[in-house]
């Protein structure tokens, strides 16, 4: 399943191997290298705090918001992922692939926090 960001405007690279990553907040940020078969989790689990539970898409602890760029996604639990979670471009770090370069949030509410 393929997701493009609302403000995405670019195409993907299928010939790419690697994609940088921009990480907001800015406190916590950076721009890290994805290789585009590497989930983000892989990448920003080490380098930017990013929890790590059960690294299947069934916990939802490595959530993160996209917000510009196309990533690939692999199958996520609809228990700690739902519609209007991925309609604002949360989705889960470890089933979630670069397809171009990004720009993601780390820091996100969680379902029920709001």
């Amino acid at each position: 399943m393929e997701m493009t960001a609302r403000t995405a405007s670019i195409e993907p690279d299928a010939g790419r191997a690697v994609w940088s990553v921009r990480i907001r907040p800015v406190a916590i940020g950076g721009v890290l290298r994805c290789p585009a078969d590497q989930s983000l989790l892989a990448v920003l689990g080490p380098a930017a705090h990013v929890p790590i539970g059960c690294r299947g898409g069934g916990c939802g602890v490595c959530a993160v918001r996209v917000i510009d760029g196309i990533v690939e996604k692999g199958i996520m639990s609809k228990r700690h992922l739902t519609p209007d979670m991925e309609a604002r471009g949360i989705t889960l770090a470890c089933r979630t692939f670069p397809r171009s370069d990004l720009t993601i949030a780390i820091a996100i509410e969680r379902e029920g926090e709001r």
